[in-house]
């Protein structure tokens, strides 16, 4: 999304007068509404005529070629990317931020369907005491608006509009952090690793071009692992200490 919205810049094309061919063997799934309710319109490869003429198109550049993923200190039109896809979506790019009751979200890995490649669908990753931590945060920090999703099960403008709106993102190493150029300017977010999970550089660097705070947990203790179910007990008292850290940064006028 971030390519194309870059290529639509470089030949000064608004999103809404921009049509997509998709040329994919995936099947469909919910995210292609992010693509046909940010542009004119979308359209898979196989839906056209075997013959079909096109007046103007143009070839995104490969995806190895995205500044995404290259391990750069910047990379172009992020705040821009942001408000301009959050904007034709109908979601209120602008947020404030108020350091008494910020909006805290925990996203949930769950095993779930994700497309036809993946029939079992059992993930990774997941937290074994999702209501702990839930409860544990609630009560750490009472003024504040904390809550858990699983995002995949929600519409995509309504995982935008959540995103948009949080000050701190809590959530296991994932496609969740994809959505970390959403994140409002001057939050933070954690990233959360099982014992024996090899860190991944993109989604930190993911959060810091959104001029966001980074904090990485990773499980030391082995009995915190459930190989089994394939998740992993997150201490409270560790994500307390992670989300204090993030509020000194973010708020350092609040005493924690």
């Amino acid at each position: 999304l971030y390519d194309v919205y870059l290529m639509t810049q470089f030949f000064n094309q608004s999103l809404r007068d921009t049509h997509i061919l998709l040329v994919d063997t995936r099947a469909a799934s919910p995210l292609d509404h992010l693509w046909s309710d940010t542009f004119a319109s979308m359209t898979r490869l196989s839906q056209l005529p075997v013959r079909t003429q096109f007046d103007k198109l143009v070839w995104l550049y490969g995806r190895k070629y995205g500044p995404l993923l290259t391990k750069q200190r910047h990379v172009p039109l992020v705040s821009d990317f942001r408000r301009d896809i959050l904007s034709v979506l109908g979601v209120d790019p602008n947020h404030v931020r108020e350091c008494s009751k910020l909006n805290v979200l925990f996203v949930w890995r769950r095993n779930y369907l994700a497309h036809p490649r993946h029939p079992t669908g059992h993930v990774h990753r997941k937290i074994s005491n999702e209501r702990e931590l839930l409860n544990a945060t609630k009560h750490a920090f009472p003024g504040y608006n904390i809550r858990g999703v699983q995002l995949e099960k929600l519409p995509v403008k309504k995982q935008l509009e959540l995103v948009s709106r949080t000050d701190i993102f809590v959530a296991m190493h994932g496609a969740a952090f994809g959505f970390a150029l959403f994140l409002p300017p001057g939050g933070g977010a954690a990233e959360l690793y099982p014992i024996n999970i090899v860190k991944n550089w993109h989604m930190q660097y993911l959060v810091r071009w959104a001029h966001v705070q980074y904090v990485l947990w990773r499980n030391r203790y082995p009995t915190n692992e459930n190989t089994e179910q394939r998740s992993t007990r997150v201490p409270p008292g560790d994500i307390i200490d992670v989300i204090k850290s993030l509020i000194s940064e973010i708020c350092p006028q609040v005493k924690v």
